[in-house]
């Protein structure tokens, strides 16, 4: 199927569009494929030893680590409750400052 296709008579358009959807149904048949895969090993679990996955590896995959967050290091002086950690996306407010030849030193918290 794939090989009786002429790619080259596709636009850059059309092609990342074919490959935006390849791609989201690689992701769905891969979901599947972990899902089918998980029902298989919860069944061997429960039928062999009475327990869960989860209790035979020792782990709770439903437990989620307590993110945590970071202290403010840099402060908007325009708007006080704006603040940043230095981690992640940069907020709008400093990426304009920065693009003003603002300097990151100017709203570091003291």
């Amino acid at each position: 199927m794939v090989e009786s296709m002429e790619f080259s008579k596709l636009s850059i358009d059309d092609l990342n569009k074919l490959i935006s959807r390849a791609q989201k149904e690689i992701n769905k048949k891969e979901k599947a494929k972990i899902q089918a895969l998980r029902s298989e090993l919860e069944d061997i679990a429960k039928s062999r030893s009475g327990l869960s996955v989860e209790e035979v590896f020792g782990f709770d995959t439903k437990k989620k680590k307590n993110k945590t967050v970071g202290e403010a290091k840099y402060r908007n002086p325009n708007n006080v409750e704006q603040t940043w950690t230095g981690r992640g996306k940069r907020p709008h407010w400093i990426q304009q400052a920065l693009a003003k030849n603002g300097s990151l030193d100017d709203f570091l918290i003291k």
